[in-house]
């Protein structure tokens, strides 16, 4: 069945608005109870967590679009694996891709850097 022109361009753009946008994660439920479990044993309360969220949340729509749509779409699937939602999780994990890919030698240099001979 072939779509409708109508039809392909508006799915086109959901797509791009999706993956364009911070998504919306619901990270209270996860604060709270870390706080109350205190797995870590850091103290860290129900407010400094959602505190640190909100933070990561910002910080993410200031940089979002500078992270690859790959990346974005891995590590967002990542930061609500098990029911879990994170945007410190998200921040880190983009983060980190974006350094490893920055820090990977290119097809110029050997494993060391070292120009190939």
């Amino acid at each position: 069945m072939i779509m409708p022109f109508a039809a392909v361009v508006l799915a086109a753009q959901m797509v791009v608005s999706v993956a364009d946008k911070v998504p919306d994660l619901k990270f209270e439920p996860n604060c709270r109870a870390a706080a109350r479990a205190d797995i870590s044993k850091s103290g860290q309360t129900a407010e400094t967590c959602m505190r640190d969220e909100t933070d990561a949340r910002d910080q993410l729509g200031k940089q979002w679009a500078r992270f690859r749509s790959d990346d974005r779409e891995h590590c967002t699937t990542l930061a609500t694996t098990g029911g879990n939602a994170s945007y410190v999780e998200l921040l880190t994990c983009l983060e980190m891709a974006q350094a490893a890919r920055n820090n990977a030698p290119d097809a110029g240099t050997t494993g060391t850097g070292s120009p190939r001979n």
